[in-house]
């Protein structure tokens, strides 16, 4: 018994010691992480910006554009949606109005013709919406390359190392926001110089986003 005891009382100092000099090793590699990259950063004069990316996509000219285009494209479909609803609307309200001086194969008559123009237009309605999501979608990756791009060649003309999109607060001196819509603009400028833009048709300003 007293040699089991002493065996146990031995064992835990040499464990208790070797989990010490693990804990200690690994606050000293944590340290040397932790102060590596400034020392990096230190020596070779590293320079760092941050960006705004979900402005600059909501304000680029380029998003303006696809718009215009979207409007262009989706209007007719829309104003042909909003004659159907229209149609409907006047035969339920005729239907309303002589509901008791119309005859019973009249009224059968308009019901049906009432409930198959609300599965064209319900059908219809559907297929406006999906093609617009799927256009949209894909104007909006287009968009958003040109955006990254933009970025990367503001990063490149100003010598920057690092471009940090998630941050909370930074000095305008390290925010290059602006300075990539410009870019962007100035990109877009050749385009509109030798190409019209598309005829404004009166309908929804700003995004086309129908409901």
């Amino acid at each position: 018994m007293n040699l089991k005891k002493r065996m146990i009382t031995s064992f835990l100092p040499i464990k208790l010691g070797r989990l010490i000099s693990l804990y200690c090793c690994a606050i000293s590699l944590s340290i040397s992480v932790l102060l590596f990259p400034s020392s990096v950063f230190a020596e070779k004069n590293v320079h760092i910006a941050v960006v705004n990316v979900s402005h600059i996509i909501k304000n680029a000219p380029q998003t303006k554009q696809s718009n215009l285009k979207l409007k262009e494209k989706f209007l007719p479909k829309e104003k042909a949606l909003l004659k159907q609803s229209n149609q409907i609307s006047q035969l339920e309200a005729e239907k309303n109005k002589n509901d008791f001086s119309l005859s019973n194969d009249k009224k059968a008559q308009l019901v049906r013709e009432i409930r198959t123009l609300k599965r064209t237009y319900r059908r219809n309605l559907e297929d406006f919406r999906e093609e617009l999501r799927f256009v949209r979608e894909d104007a909006l990756d287009k968009v958003q390359t040109e955006v990254y791009q933009a970025i990367g060649a503001v990063r490149e003309q100003q010598g920057i190392d690092i471009v940090i999109q998630e941050f909370v607060s930074a000095s305008p001196r390290v925010n290059i926001t602006t300075a990539v819509l410009d870019y962007l603009s100035e990109k877009i400028k050749p385009k509109t110089a030798t190409e019209a833009l598309p005829k404004k048709q009166q309908g929804n300003d700003g995004n086309f986003i129908p409901q």
